[in-house]
């Protein structure tokens, strides 16, 4: 944490972003250091590779954050923070203009590392999310809290621990939020924002989703999918899909669970969560992916069904 501090004290402009297809964890993470910059007297731009989920736009009233095309000039900094992953390629498109601007980049994360020398990074894979690890840094820092900046932090930690009902959801991530709602955050209002925005168009395609709904490995594994054809047929949105994998972790005596999306090219993305202690994360590199532990994915250059039938043999080997 030293060495992270160290850079932003010695530097004066910075970028910061997330990850493409950006989540709460995200979206808070980088809201709540840009504000924690602006207060020390630091230049500070938020860009990201995607538009904000508009469930998400309760965390930024004030437009900070600024979606990434061909046609936006990015700023001269002299250094970036990504939160949320820790790999440049999570930027999709941005990430090739990070690498070219020559710069440090630092990384605030609680997934799996991908990184060989972590020193300089705020790295946590025992946090329940990076929302935690910020929290963690600015007071450490000394800089107070902000209404803002502790509702940015508070749906971080709300969406990535499920609602405080994960795995790595610890007695600090309470005492966290309890210091968040001391500055005003109200948990009815922020819950409504975020959760209470679901269209009739994602309700339908969830329908059909639960109604492919498979076990196998004798009701260990159970998955979904979803088609283009009922997204299209639906007109739901990919965003509205993220949610539909936490569903399937209800059943009964279930471990491992996955969601299968076609998407618009033809390739799949693959969603899985390993419940009771069971960890997924290999299998979703095995297939060039990543993330938690217990929470993982990967991006998979094949049709649907060919991806359903190699993660199941995969999964298969693990049960």
């Amino acid at each position: 944490m030293n060495k992270f501090a160290d850079t932003l004290r010695q530097n004066r402009r910075f970028l910061i972003s997330t990850h493409v297809q950006p989540d709460g964890d995200g979206i808070g993470s980088e809201i709540a250091l840009y504000h924690h910059l602006k207060k020390t007297g630091k230049e500070a731009w938020v860009i990201n590779p995607s538009p904000t989920p508009e469930k998400f736009e309760v965390i930024d009233p004030s437009r900070i954050i600024q979606v990434f095309s061909s046609g936006l000039k990015v700023p001269e900094v002299d250094a970036v923070i990504i939160v949320d992953t820790n790999e440049v390629k999570m930027l999709g498109t941005l990430a090739p203009v990070v690498e070219n601007l020559k710069v440090p980049i630092l990384f605030v994360d609680h997934h799996v590392k991908e990184l060989q020398d972590t020193s300089g990074h705020l790295i946590d894979e025992k946090s329940g999310s990076s929302g935690e690890i910020v929290y963690r840094f600015i007071k450490s820092e000394g800089t107070e809290l902000t209404f803002e900046m502790a509702q940015a932090l508070y749906v971080a930690i709300l969406t990535d621990t499920g609602n405080f009902r994960f795995q790595r959801t610890s007695p600090s991530t309470h005492e966290t939020v309890a210091d968040l709602l001391r500055t005003g955050v109200k948990p009815e209002q922020v819950f409504q924002s975020v959760f209470g925005k679901d269209s009739a168009e994602k309700l339908r395609l969830l329908g059909k989703t639960l109604q492919t709904l498979k076990l196998e490995c004798q009701g260990q594994f159970a998955w979904v999918s979803i088609s283009k054809s009922d997204r299209d047929q639906s007109q739901a949105t990919i965003e509205d899909t993220e949610s539909f994998i936490g569903h399937l972790t209800v059943l009964r005596d279930v471990k491992i669970v996955a969601l299968f999306r076609e998407e618009d090219n033809g390739t799949t993305k693959l969603s899985l969560r390993g419940l009771h202690n069971q960890p997924v994360v290999e299998i979703a590199k095995k297939f060039g992916g990543g993330g938690h532990k217990f929470a993982a994915g990967a991006k998979i250059q094949k049709p649907i069904q060919e991806t359903v039938d190699l993660v199941l043999k995969e999964v298969s080997s693990k049960l």
